[in-house]
């Protein structure tokens, strides 16, 4: 086996050993798929819990990445000037 199809393999196998987050969107999905069929489904309630984990999600990557670059900045400020209308 050559290098690159070693890494790959290796790679791989880490991916699936590693429990990755759901995004916003994928637990979004998750949750229609799971409770669409029962009587008190709330579909607006299932998109305002979504959209605040996405608001969550990009101000924790916000941070992430100001405290990796030394940039300076405000994540919610960002967010406000970037998604909000």
């Amino acid at each position: 086996m050559n290098v690159n199809n070693q890494q790959k393999t290796t790679t791989m196998k880490h991916l699936k050993n590693k429990t990755m987050k759901q995004t916003a969107m994928q637990e979004l999905w998750d949750y229609i798929d799971a409770n669409y069929h029962e009587e008190n489904f709330n579909l607006y309630s299932a998109k305002k819990l979504s959209i605040k984990k996405e608001k969550e999600q990009i101000i924790n990557a916000y941070d992430k990445g100001e405290y990796d670059c030394g940039c300076n900045g405000d994540a919610h400020q960002y967010y406000n000037e970037t998604f909000k209308k």
